[in-house]
């Protein structure tokens, strides 16, 4: 109350809770009554007459559980799941305030959203103890569940403590997935030592195919009936000499033209 009063100079004259003990208390009003605030609650079982925050948590709670699931986190983190997505909501445009964000109307300028990441992603955090040795690796690989803006660091969660803690020297890992040139291809005709070459998938020429790519060696013979059994690779044949080779008649010319 006593920001909002710094900042605007003005303080709200209305508060309108529902009847939880949580909040109506003796602290609250007394609160209230030095603030010259008016109390206002809500019916009992008549979420309706405070619709619009209740939508808003209701929201709020849709994403969270949609965060905890995609990244199959613990639901114990549900309350950084929920912090993060009100993060978000603060930085996205809404109709309430005419397209603005909620952050561009209370601190008066546009924000910055280009370090956002995906909540639960890979986020790399330097190992600063000092037991650490040369040889060690110089961060070690946590979960990330959300920013502070006031130390622009990051929250996140260490799975063998079961702790949140805190850190300005990070890096992120998003898991993006494999990009279209490094996917493997498959290229017919090319097949590996001892791997057996699948003739049913090769392209059978016509004459009329074989006239306008006169280069192009016959297709593999395929039979009509299909057979269980694999198909052995195609044979080489290799050439074989017939006379012997007279290598003194190589190395004398004369000879050689007297031979003929």
């Amino acid at each position: 109350m006593l920001h909002i009063k710094r900042q605007f100079g003005k303080a709200p004259k209305y508060l309108r809770i529902d009847n939880g003990t949580e909040l109506i208390n003796e602290k609250l009003k007394k609160f209230a009554g030095d603030e010259g605030i008016t109390i206002e609650t809500t019916a009992p079982y008549s979420p309706s007459q405070n619709g619009i925050a209740k939508h808003f948590n209701c929201t709020l709670l849709e994403l969270a559980r949609a965060m905890l699931i995609a990244k199959n986190l613990p639901q114990f983190l549900w309350d950084e799941a929920v912090a993060h997505t009100a993060y978000l909501q603060n930085r996205a445009p809404t109709k309430a305030v005419k397209g603005k964000t909620p952050y561009e109307v209370w601190n008066g300028k546009i924000p910055n959203v280009a370090h956002l990441c995906e909540f639960g992603c890979d986020v790399w955090i330097l190992d600063e103890s000092n037991n650490r040795s040369k040889l060690d690796p110089k961060s070690k690989k946590m979960v990330f569940v959300g920013f502070m803006d006031g130390s622009k660091s990051v929250r996140y969660y260490k799975a063998r403590t079961r702790k949140i803690k805190v850190s300005r020297n990070f890096a992120f890992n998003e898991n993006e997935e494999p990009k279209e040139w490094t996917k493997p291809v498959n290229l017919p005709g090319l097949q590996a030592e001892g791997e057996n070459i699948d003739t049913s998938s090769q392209q059978i020429l016509t004459p009329e195919t074989k006239e306008d790519n006169p280069t192009t060696p016959d297709p593999i013979p395929t039979s009509t009936t299909q057979s269980t059994a694999p198909v052995d690779p195609p044979q080489r044949q290799l050439h074989t000499r017939k006379e012997d080779i007279d290598y003194k008649k190589i190395g004398n010319p004369q000879a050689r033209t007297a031979s003929k």
